[in-house]
């Protein structure tokens, strides 16, 4: 965003400086401590000019500012900045010395933090230039902040999110922290977020963790919902590889509860998946006791094959798909399951056994896919998946790792 498109007021009584090279910003006081808790405190008597013009340019400072405020509410504001008359306060933005940790200070504080230096183009070394590019990163949020004191829009965020657009959200909500105008700055990124959902439920998919730190951030329950059910239904290999991501953002003993919840989950599935493969006199009613025995007897090792290769509570990749397959079996048998068990019945001595068993293993399989069944559940909102990872756990509201408030 164009430096000329902030908020400059010529009857601004306070003033910000951003370094070597950025358009200073010119603001209402009355503007600022309004929406900030920081300026509040910040902006004090000891700040005033002392005697009666002063005072009565004080005055009309803050009567512009209410009116420019009103206009701002309505829609309408200056597009040319009258000529500035009144300065009385100065601030500057300054970073911590190889950071682009940023404080805005009163001009004149004694400190040895740093302001965006004059080098900050090609003469610079590389790592300087990146240092300075990322400040300048900053500097453009702490714009976008201040600039929503007057209703204006926020601006720096693309049409369409990406990873440029999740560090700018994180850069403008530490600024938004620092001034303590959250409020101000969250709606207009979750109605950004909402606009741009089907991007961003694909990034909850693909990159867990940054998207389980943006959505902490922003406070975002179904970002962080979306993005922690499938990092907890990821296969094994997967989810370790995320193990450190969730240290840093101190999810360790959450994601350990829940995925452990899981495994159990899948483990008790497994185990009562055999216990099913038999079926009582009624439901097998309808079948010769022999091709209930076949069906049974195919079913068993057709289950156990599939676990030995790291499918189910194996948790291998594509672990989910013998679950999957369960189900499509209950109501469908591919050409390849068919000649599997007729291979198997011929290995009993039963030549052309399995044209009775079909019947028999349909029922066999609908009988397993009872227990299955509950953990093909999708509590995610994308609603979208290549059927190979499992999405049934949830994340409740005294889970997150911040207190919602109740409707």
């Amino acid at each position: 965003m164009a430096a000329s498109m902030f908020p400059l007021f010529g009857d601004g009584d306070v003033e910000i400086l951003f370094g070597a090279g950025m358009e200073n910003a010119v603001l209402h006081s009355m503007v600022l401590k309004l929406h900030s808790p920081f300026f509040r405190a910040s902006v004090d008597e000891k700040w005033r000019r002392s005697g009666p013009q002063a005072a009565e340019k004080e005055k009309v400072s803050l009567l512009r500012g209410f009116a420019l405020l009103g206009l701002a509410l309505l829609g309408i504001l200056p597009a040319v900045p009258e000529e500035r008359t009144i300065q009385q306060r100065s601030y500057e933005l300054r970073f911590e010395r190889g950071t682009a940790d940023a404080f805005l200070l009163k001009k004149g504080d004694t400190t040895d933090l740093e302001l965006l230096s004059a080098e900050a183009g090609s003469k610079a070394a590389p790592e300087a230039a990146n240092l300075e590019l990322r400040r300048l990163k900053v500097i453009y949020a702490h714009k976008e902040v201040l600039g929503t004191f007057y209703y204006r829009p926020i601006t720096l965020l693309s049409d369409v999110f990406d990873e440029e657009a999740r560090e700018k959200i994180l850069d403008i909500v530490e600024a938004a922290g620092f001034y303590g105008c959250e409020d101000l700055t969250m709606l207009q990124i979750d109605n950004y977020l909402m606009h741009n959902n089907g991007v961003v439920l694909s990034w909850c998919a693909s990159n867990p963790i940054q998207m389980l730190e943006l959505a902490m951030e922003v406070k975002c329950e179904w970002m962080f919902r979306e993005a922690a059910v499938r990092l907890i239904g990821a296969p094994t290999d997967r989810f370790k590889q995320f193990k450190d991501g969730l240290q840093a953002l101190e999810l360790t003993e959450l994601f350990d509860t829940k995925r452990a919840y899981f495994e159990a989950m899948l483990k008790d599935c497994d185990l009562a998946m055999f216990k099913r493969t038999k079926l009582t006199p009624l439901q097998g009613a309808p079948y010769r006791h022999r091709d209930i025995t076949i069906a049974s007897a195919f079913c068993r090792e057709w289950l156990t094959l599939e676990l030995q290769h790291g499918l189910g509570s194996g948790l291998l990749p594509d672990y989910a798909l013998v679950y999957r397959n369960v189900v499509r079996n209950a109501t469908r048998l591919d050409e390849r399951t068919v000649h599997e068990l007729e291979e198997f019945a011929e290995r009993l001595g039963i030549h052309n056994g399995h044209v009775g068993s079909v019947g028999a293993l349909y029922a066999v399989f609908r009988n397993v896919s009872t227990v299955v069944e509950p953990l093909l559940k999708d509590t995610t909102i994308m609603k979208k998946d290549d059927g190979r990872i499992l999405l049934f756990v949830t994340i409740e509201d005294d889970e997150l790792p911040w207190p919602i408030m109740k409707q």
